[in-house]
């Protein structure tokens, strides 16, 4: 009993290194994916006219802009990704 072969300290240099190699790739992966991934957008109704941030009571904008006085009906209101 006293010596190891070639192949059985192969496999026990080996094993650690692979499973070392594919938790940096894991580590990697996910740091990119979070880096790609950016930040939400938060999505606020904006004027076209003069840029206000459309503030309603509910989920229904106001009926004008209270900064300009523009109606806010369809066409006139944005998203806010211009």
């Amino acid at each position: 009993m006293g010596t190891l072969g070639a192949s059985t300290m192969w496999v026990l240099l080996a094993l650690p290194a692979g499973i070392a190699a594919g938790a940096l790739v894991a580590l990697v992966w996910h740091a990119a994916r979070a880096l790609l991934r950016g930040r939400p957008v938060i999505v606020r109704p904006t004027c076209r006219r003069c840029g206000m941030v459309l503030r309603g009571g509910g989920a229904e904008l106001p009926e004008r802009c209270p900064e300009c006085g523009t109606t806010t009906g369809r066409g006139t209101a944005t998203d806010g990704r211009m």
